[in-house]
């Protein structure tokens, strides 16, 4: 899943390049699907007006249709007007906290995030995991863990280790955990200089049944993906 932040403030990469543009370049580079987002989601972030999330999407939207796009949103007009445009795919961050998201979503496929704090982290999880799949029966559901998403650097650490839980619910499992800053305080360096440490975290979660992940960099993780299918198929 190739990243693009139609943002001017998003913690990577934001309002440095043509959304359309980067779209069709991630695609090139051998990216299965886009998740397209409208509203910075980085700590301290500053939210947007609903009619301020629709002009920044709608029209990148509507250029890439025909590729597989999910639209990153958690307001309900975004979403819809997303879906009339060709998006297929909804990733809310909250979580579908709103009740008027999780009806949007009846039928579809969504990306499920978890995004609270929790007292015992792993069994908070899975519980509101399960407690949400339950609400969104009928919809193709991916688990996303929602690494950097009211966690400690320690706690996003701990969900690395512990993917075969999440795995063994029953359903696909997205990591997004590209360039994000429990990598970048652990090595004491900016997003920018953090690429092979996001390689080597992606690699294990595909190595760990991680179905998904979404990132910044598809050429690089293109390669990852490549020669471990090499490797499995070999007999």
């Amino acid at each position: 899943m190739g990243i693009i932040n139609c943002t001017p403030d998003s913690y990577f990469d934001g309002g440095s390049y043509d959304p359309i543009v980067q779209g069709q370049k991630l695609i090139q580079e051998g990216a299965d699907l886009l998740d397209i987002g409208g509203e910075s989601t980085r700590p301290g972030f500053t939210p947007v007006s609903i009619e301020e999330e629709l002009r920044r999407v709608i029209p990148v939207v509507k250029a890439l249709n025909g590729y597989t796009l999910s639209i990153d949103t958690s307001k309900p007009e975004v979403a819809i007007q997303a879906f009339e445009n060709g998006a297929s795919i909804l990733n809310d961050v909250t979580g579908f906290e709103n009740p008027q998201m999780r009806e949007i979503a009846r039928g579809k496929k969504v990306i499920l995030m978890h995004c609270r704090k929790e007292e015992n982290l792993i069994p908070g999880m899975l519980s509101f995991f399960e407690k949400r799949a339950k609400e969104l029966d009928g919809s193709e559901i991916i688990l996303d863990p929602g690494i950097g998403f009211g966690k400690t650097v320690d706690q996003n650490y701990l969900i690395l280790k512990n993917l075969k839980s999440f795995t063994e619910l029953g359903f696909p499992l997205l990591m997004g955990l590209s360039r994000k800053s429990f990598i970048q305080k652990v090595l004491n360096r900016t997003a920018a200089e953090i690429l092979p440490a996001t390689l080597a975290l992606n690699t294990l979660s595909l190595i760990e049944g991680v179905d998904y992940i979404r990132v910044h960099d598809v050429r690089e993780h293109r390669q990852i993906l490549t020669v471990l299918e090499r490797l499995q198929s070999v007999s």
